[in-house]
């Protein structure tokens, strides 16, 4: 992802993740401030991931 493009949605004001769809486990590869802030989630490793699955 370009730099551009994360200064752009670095700038919206709405809380969001940005995933690959198009794999099976569709790993996370952006996250906005506002998705770690609302989470209090980790910004990297397996626990990022930990917001998806049948439990939740």
């Amino acid at each position: 992802m370009s730099q551009e493009l994360k200064d752009v949605l670095s700038s919206l004001p709405q809380t969001f993740i940005v995933s690959d769809a198009t794999r099976l486990d569709c790993p996370i590869f952006y996250a906005n401030e506002g998705f770690f802030t609302m989470t209090g989630g980790p910004r990297e490793g397996d626990k990022a991931q930990g917001h998806f699955g049948p439990t939740t």
